[in-house]
């Protein structure tokens, strides 16, 4: 059964853009591509009153991701799906992400097959692109590392694991010193925290990008 859900207040907005409906959404084409891989697809696309969404797209999904969910008695979701119920989770859990504005599925044969999303962007500045500014202070610098440092030890902590994509550039850093999070589809959450070697791990790989664009 095909699915689309739009928040209150966003109904017209999205339709302005030609995201009226699933069937739109799903074939919408437009704005600035930011990303474009074989089974998906994201694109910011400006608003008329001058903000603007990213639209991801799961332009089909992997019938093995399928298998395994199958296999494990688990329902099969695609990765726009896995990603919003994410954000929620980190979001009970007390961490800053993207708001998701609308979302949706079409299945085939009662599977999950394409799928939409629409976000808002996060305030503020990936620490990877802090860290390469020439024109910030190093107090600053050190400051939002330590920050996103301190918010990787918090996902830890509860249980949440990142695994390889808790990178610099999926912190966001804003003025008031807040951490937002993306691109958290391959978040895992477990009921204890990580153990010692895997937090080792994830730290040392997270500095390993600053250190290779000092």
């Amino acid at each position: 059964m095909s699915q689309w859900h739009v928040q209150n207040g966003w109904q017209e907005k999205l339709a302005g853009i030609g995201l009226g409906d699933l069937e739109s959404a799903l074939s919408f084409r437009g704005g600035d591509v930011m990303s474009n891989k074989k089974r998906s697809r994201t694109c910011r696309v400006e608003l008329p009153d001058g903000g603007f969404v990213f639209v991801k797209h799961d332009l089909s999904t992997a019938w093995q991701a399928t298998l395994r969910a199958l296999v494990k008695f688990q329902r099969p979701v695609t990765k726009t799906e896995r990603e919003r119920l994410s954000v929620e989770q980190l979001k009970r859990l007390g961490f800053k992400s993207y708001d998701v504005v609308a979302w949706g599925t079409e299945t085939c044969c009662g599977l999950p097959d394409k799928a939409v999303m629409v976000t808002l962007p996060v305030p503020g500045r990936p620490v990877e692109d802090i860290w390469k500014d020439a024109t910030v202070s190093e107090e600053r610098k050190k400051e939002a590392l330590n920050l996103a440092l301190e918010t990787l030890a918090a996902l830890q902590q509860a249980g949440c694991n990142w695994r390889k994509d808790c990178k610099p550039e999926h912190f966001f850093v804003t003025d008031d010193n807040e951490i937002y999070l993306i691109d958290v589809e391959r978040m895992r959450f477990g009921r204890r925290p990580l153990d010692e070697t895997d937090q080792r791990a994830q730290k040392e790989r997270f500095m390993s990008f600053l250190i290779h664009n000092s």
